[in-house]
C-alpha cells in the first residue's frame, strides 16, 4: 500500500479540498490541490490512469480552460477525461458523456 502523498487516501484529500476550495471561488488553491490530487494518484497507479484520476483531470481542465494562459492545457486535461473514461466505463457511460460535453463546450468556447 502506497503511503504519503502517493497514498488514494491523500489523493482523496486534495481533491476534496480542491472542489471546497473551486466552489468558495478561490480557483488559485483549487487548481494547487487539483494538481496535488493528480499527483498522488500518479505516485501510485501508472501514469494516475484509473476512473477517479480522469474526474481529477476532467474537474482541473474545466479549471483551466477558463484562464487564457492555462486554456490549451486545460483542453488537454479534458481530452485525456474523455479517454480515460471511454476506456474505464465505456462509450455509453453518463459519465463518459459529461466529459465529453465538457470538452466540446470547452472547444466552442474559444
Amino acid at each position: 500500500e502506497a503511503k504519503g502523498e502517493s497514498a488514494e487516501s491523500v489523493a482523496l484529500a486534495h481533491e476534496y479540498l480542491g472542489r471546497v476550495l473551486r466552489d468558495s471561488g478561490d480557483t488559485t488553491g483549487a487548481e494547487v490541490e487539483l494538481r496535488a490530487s493528480l499527483a498522488s494518484y500518479a505516485g501510485f497507479i501508472a501514469k494516475a490512469e484509473h476512473p477517479a484520476a480522469a474526474t481529477m483531470r476532467l474537474e482541473l481542465g474545466q479549471l483551466l480552460i477558463a484562464q487564457p494562459d492555462t486554456r490549451e492545457e486545460g483542453l488537454s486535461l479534458l481530452a485525456e477525461a474523455v479517454t480515460l473514461r471511454e476506456q474505464f466505463l465505456g462509450d455509453d457511460d453518463p459519465l463518459t458523456a459529461q466529459a465529453r460535453t465538457a470538452l466540446r463546450q470547452g472547444q466552442q468556447s474559444r
